[in-house]
């Protein structure tokens, strides 16, 4: 089957001064040496790693995005149905990892992220499901403190951010866009570097984190020669350092042949068996149905419904 790709709108989502991307990869120390999660669950043996190709990962700025099929007749009576009918979907009311309350991002007279009330149950895979310009990535980049909010409150993991932003981001991996890697340094280098700003304790994970992402064999390859699936692989595994307890994913299947996005899906079905807690945010539908537990559709920067998948 072809991926649902949901049509784009006007509005994009890249803040106005052109600025670069920022790229995320929390540092902050640990509070505690003791693991959240046992560490043998890193340490898998290698998965069957598959070529993947090296597809143009879509930005913010949608003038410069490769043009993408439209979603069929069928498939948006499919997606009309979830957001028209049987009302809102139903919310989890327990412990939520993340929780937003009238997150609002402006850009000068341009609102990008519209008044979000956000509720991301803990030990989930939720999807953040909109399309390209929908203020999917602005919503990711003020829960990391990359972007300030114009209004609203954020929590993550129970602490306030931006108040208590590094002690929250102690306990979160996340990837931003396309990670971004030194290209003259291996894989298993890359990680070194990262592990040096972590701390001691993540020196033990990089064999198997990097297994756990499928690149053991290719780990002592300069980056420069990985394709861009390797790429996102690479940066899952960046992300394992810290032992999160939650996972911020930004389209995270780009790059990936078929192969690879299938085994995508069992890895983050893996870290939620785990107790994880994986935030994704895609544009493609029939991707979210398959790995997620509960979504937020967000269109032109509100949530217009979220809930359990049934």
């Amino acid at each position: 089957t072809v991926p649902l790709v949901l049509p784009d709108h006007d509005a994009g989502e890249a803040e106005p001064d052109g600025g670069e991307e920022h790229q995320i990869e929390p540092v902050a120390a640990r509070e505690s040496p003791e693991p959240v999660h046992d560490p043998k669950v890193l340490q898998n043996g290698p998965h069957r790693l598959v070529p993947e190709s090296d597809l143009e990962l879509v930005r913010e700025d949608e003038s410069k995005s490769p043009s993408r099929p439209m979603a069929s007749a069928d498939d948006r009576r499919t997606l009309d149905r979830m957001l028209t009918t049987g009302g809102r979907m139903n919310t989890n009311a327990g412990t939520n990892v993340v929780e937003t309350s009238g997150l609002t991002k402006r850009f000068g007279a341009r609102v990008a992220v519209d008044a979000v009330d956000l509720h991301v149950p803990r030990g989930s895979a939720f999807g953040y499901l909109g399309p390209n310009g929908a203020g999917k990535t602005t919503l990711i980049r003020m829960l990391l403190g990359l972007t300030r909010a114009s209004a609203g409150t954020m929590r993550l993991l129970g602490r306030p951010v931006p108040a208590e932003r590094s002690a929250a981001l102690a306990s979160v991996g996340a990837i931003v866009e396309e990670p971004r890697f030194h290209g003259h340094l291996t894989g298993r280098e890359n990680l070194t570097v990262i592990a040096t700003a972590r701390g001691p304790e993540a020196y033990g994970r990089i064999d198997g984190a990097l297994a756990r992402v499928g690149l053991a064999q290719r780990a002592d390859e300069r980056v420069k020669r990985y394709s861009l699936g390797m790429r996102q692989r690479l940066g899952v595994a960046r992300s394992l350092l810290a032992d999160p307890e939650l996972l911020i994913l930004d389209e995270p299947t780009n790059g990936l042949d078929p192969a690879g996005i299938h085994e995508f899906r069992a890895m983050i079905r893996g870290f939620v068996a785990e107790g994880r807690t994986v935030l994704l945010s895609s544009h493609l539908l029939d991707e979210v149905e398959k790995i997620c537990d509960a979504v937020a559709i967000v269109d032109r920067g509100r949530v217009v419904m979220q809930g359990s998948i049934a």
